[in-house]
């Protein structure tokens, strides 16, 4: 198993710089056993620490702070001022046809089988997203009175999401066959969008979100994680389109529909419309009202409590898994968590 990359040897971490103490309620006064602050490696000199207001109270084993890069330049043409008009233009649109859209989103019952839902501009809801898009829902026709809700925020590009994927992503495939969870993918990409700052966190979620549309999410998830590049370098269109595709089984007919929409970027909006959800509610997981956003991946709830990442796997190299990789060892940890 990969072990994450770590920071230069001589590094030292520190959040906030020592002339700048934390203020506001946002800022945790306690952290988890074992937890360190994280730093800023110097190949990322050009960013700041994130805002206060938006760090989160508790945090994983080996958490690292999403960086919040400096005010933007100012763009070229028209400046931001027209960049806003254009924004504006889009929300006036976006609310002329949105009594459209809402007719052509699935309902939330709705399990993936392959057919994606059309919308306007050649963008496509997938079939498994929930009305609100906020994730990709996932259950069984035989799902049980007492299923389990399991929220999973993951980035392809965030090292210990590969960490837990990797060796539990068919453990909990196998749970939602059983009926016995109600798996909820929040497909987030601010790893490449803030912290790497290039696009592959984004093109990652967008081929899984294609990939729901012909009933391939988890083999396709599978082998995304499995074939996790190096925090930084990034995946290759081939690896997307092609490489994870064959892995998870698609072809023929399917093949061609999930690398059209794909090659077209079909899930753009989709993929965006989540992180902008994800990255501003509160309540987005299992209507519990948490501190803040969740901004740190992986993070998992069941039925609305905290999974402790830790309970999962080692926190030393090589990052072994604590469970047998079972339906029936996980679904004991999932409930358990649920109770406490």
């Amino acid at each position: 198993m990969a072990e994450p990359p770590v920071s230069p040897a001589g590094f030292t971490p520190e959040y906030p710089p020592p002339d700048q103490p934390p203020t506001g309620p946002g800022y945790p006064p306690n952290q988890p056993s074992g937890w360190q602050a994280p730093g800023y490696p110097p190949q990322y000199p050009q960013y700041q620490p994130p805002a206060v207001s938006s760090y989160p109270p508790t945090q994983p084993f080996g958490w690292q702070a999403p960086i919040v890069p400096p005010s933007p330049p100012p763009r070229s043409g028209s400046g931001w001022a027209g960049l806003i008009v254009g924004v504006v233009v889009v929300v006036v649109i976006a609310a002329a046809v949105i009594g459209v859209i809402g007719l052509l989103r699935p309902t939330s019952s709705q399990s993936s089988t392959g057919s994606a839902t059309a919308v306007l501009g050649g963008q496509i809801v997938p079939p498994s997203a929930d009305p609100n898009q906020g994730w990709l829902e996932f259950k069984s026709d035989n799902v049980k009175p007492d299923a389990l809700v399991v929220d999973v925020h993951s980035d392809y590009q965030c090292p210990w999401c590969g960490v837990i994927e990797r060796p539990y992503g068919s453990v909990f495939e196998a749970l939602v066959e059983s009926g016995d969870i109600i798996y909820r993918a929040h497909l987030r990409t601010f790893v490449g969008d803030l912290i790497i700052k290039n696009d592959w966190s984004q093109k990652a979620a967008m081929a899984a979100s294609c990939a729901d549309t012909v009933g391939a999410f988890f083999p396709y998830n599978q082998a995304a994680f499995n074939n996790q590049p190096q925090e930084g370098a990034g995946f290759t269109d081939q690896q997307l389109r092609s490489d994870f595709a064959a892995e998870a089984g698609i072809s023929g007919d399917n093949l061609t529909q999930f690398q059209a929409c794909y090659d077209g970027e079909q899930t753009r909006d989709f993929v965006q419309t989540m992180e902008s959800n994800n990255s501003t509610s509160t309540t987005i997981n299992f209507g519990v009202t948490l501190t803040g956003p969740v901004m740190s991946t992986p993070t998992i709830f069941v039925n609305g409590k905290t999974l402790n990442i830790n309970d999962l796997i080692t926190t030393s190299p090589p990052y072994d898994p604590r469970l047998d990789l079972t339906s029936a060892s996980l679904l004991a940890e999932l409930r358990q968590t649920a109770a406490s």
